[in-house]
């Protein structure tokens, strides 16, 4: 009979034991705030277009407690920029922005059974160039150790394409050296994002001189040209507003100078980007040949004389004789007259004679010319 007494005593405290930690269960959820997170994203973005809103709601569904030292981490994919300063909200501050994909914003005391809605911008840059679905996650800190997490809608990137799709005379021959030469290259947007902007860069070799592009601002050092188009050179081309869009072409044209026989090659590169960054380039090239049929060809024959009556006032004239034997006139000819030693063209400076750089007269088809 007392061992029965003793299991009653027992179970009773078992039972006692299992309610006390039920009701404390229930004193636990009723004292600390629970939380819920929803959040709206644009459909998609344009990459490196305009910011577009993003909301994120933080309900707080306790009916009793408060949820303090609140904090939200928005954690968006590598290549999204937070625009710093748009956050908005009642009391809300940013915290921390270092990583701009991942801005950490600060927000007030929220009371039971309430909730507050937190809004900001962001824009897509380079790094998503690749992305297809993206999604947000939404993580609210709060009560010091507590935090909850929520993942956003997908949405997307639509992005440009842009190619150089046709270049006229990409593979031309010209009759003779300083003829001209017009190219068109056609510039296309093939992809499903709109450009303010874009870059068209030329290389050329030694003896192609660019003598005109017809759009753009311009900027020529030593071989490259670099040509920047903006909403103003869009205007005349698709829709005619101030963006390259999907499918729209843009022609440029090209005017180059051959300035010699070879060495007459373009390269060209046609790229785009934002914050700093280039997201696509494509590139081409174009070839530039020489009818040599149609070329100068300068023959020198030199008459040396020495005065063996050495002295300061008896000079040793000295002639050359240059006769353009081919098809096309020689312009822009460089002379370099040097003494040497041992026919090995090099300068040399050790004789007890030197060129007197005042005596250098042209004899131009029977007209005499003093050089300078």
């Amino acid at each position: 009979m007392k061992n029965k007494n003793t299991r009653d005593i027992k179970a009773r405290k078992l039972v006692l034991t299992m309610l006390s930690s039920i009701f404390f269960v229930f004193l636990y959820l009723g004292t600390f705030a629970q939380v819920n997170v929803t959040s709206t994203v644009p459909s998609f973005l344009y990459l490196c277009g305009n910011s577009d809103s993003f909301t994120v709601t933080v309900y707080n569904t306790s009916t009793t407690a408060t949820l303090s030292s609140v904090k939200l981490k928005v954690i968006m994919p590598d290549g999204m920029f937070y625009d710093t300063g748009s956050v908005s909200g009642t009391n809300v501050s940013q915290y921390n922005i270092d990583t701009l994909n991942k801005p950490i914003f600060s927000l007030p005391n929220i009371s039971p059974s309430t909730s507050l809605k937190i809004r900001f911008y962001a824009s897509a840059g380079c790094n998503l160039t690749s992305s297809s679905l993206l999604t947000n996650t939404n993580r609210v800190d709060y009560n010091t150790s507590n935090y909850f997490t929520a993942s956003s809608a997908n949405y997307t990137v639509k992005k440009p394409s842009i190619s150089i799709s046709n270049i006229t005379n990409q593979s031309a021959t010209l009759n003779k050296c300083f003829d001209t030469l017009s190219r068109a290259i056609t510039i296309t947007n093939g992809g499903t994002g709109y450009l303010e902007s874009f870059t068209f860069v030329i290389t050329s070799e030694d003896n192609v001189i660019v003598y005109n592009i017809n759009k753009g601002s311009v900027v020529t050092t030593g071989n490259t040209t670099t040509v920047t188009l903006s909403k103003s050179d869009f205007l005349g081309i698709g829709d005619n507003d101030s963006i390259f869009e999907y499918n729209e072409s843009l022609v440029l044209t090209e005017i180059v100078v051959a300035g010699g026989i070879d060495s007459l090659d373009e390269s060209y590169a046609v790229s785009w980007g934002c914050n700093n960054q280039v997201c696509q380039t494509n590139t081409n090239s174009a070839s530039i040949s020489i009818n040599l049929s149609n070329v100068p060809n300068l023959v020198f024959t030199a008459y040396p004389y020495i005065n063996r009556c050495y002295g300061a006032s008896n000079a040793s004239p000295q002639q050359i004789r240059i006769i353009n034997t081919g098809s096309a006139n020689a312009i822009n000819i460089d002379l370099t007259v040097l003494q040497t030693i041992n026919q090995n063209y090099a300068y040399y400076n050790n004789f007890y004679t030197h060129i007197d750089p005042n005596s250098f007269n042209l004899l131009l088809k029977g007209n005499s010319t003093t050089l300078t």
